[in-house]
């Protein structure tokens, strides 16, 4: 496992009473039962706005992880999104755009996120 596969790996930790889980990055999930096969698997699909696509970050999850994955941003664009928040009048709706890495925080700096939680740290 490499240190980018450890570090995405926490995201996706359910709590066990849960099947299937939210995630809001900007990717689709599909279904497709291979040839010789009668069990559909899931498919991890580019997002709808090819400005925000994330399935790049996303293509470590687990196939089992993926199969409860819900992406109900991955047919969105981040206009319409906006839109959804102001009309149910979050705080979010105009806050600007972000372009840290979620779940770093913003009072850590990256190198430090990868020593603490990574057996690879490139940047030290």
């Amino acid at each position: 496992m490499t240190g980018w596969q450890q570090v995405r790996s926490p995201p996706f930790r359910s709590p066990t009473n849960l099947t299937e889980r939210d995630v809001g990055h900007y990717a689709r999930k599909g279904w497709k039962i291979p040839s010789g096969s009668q069990t559909p698997r899931p498919q991890l699909l580019r997002s709808s706005d090819p400005t925000k696509d994330q399935d790049y970050y996303l293509s470590a999850i687990p196939e089992k992880g993926l199969a409860r994955a819900l992406f109900p941003l991955g047919e969105l664009t981040k206009a319409e999104v906006r839109k959804i928040a102001e009309a149910a009048g979050l705080p979010t709706a105009q806050r600007d755009e972000s372009m840290g890495i979620c779940f770093v925080g913003q009072k850590r700096k990256f190198n430090e996120f990868l020593g603490e939680n990574s057996s690879v740290c490139p940047l030290s």
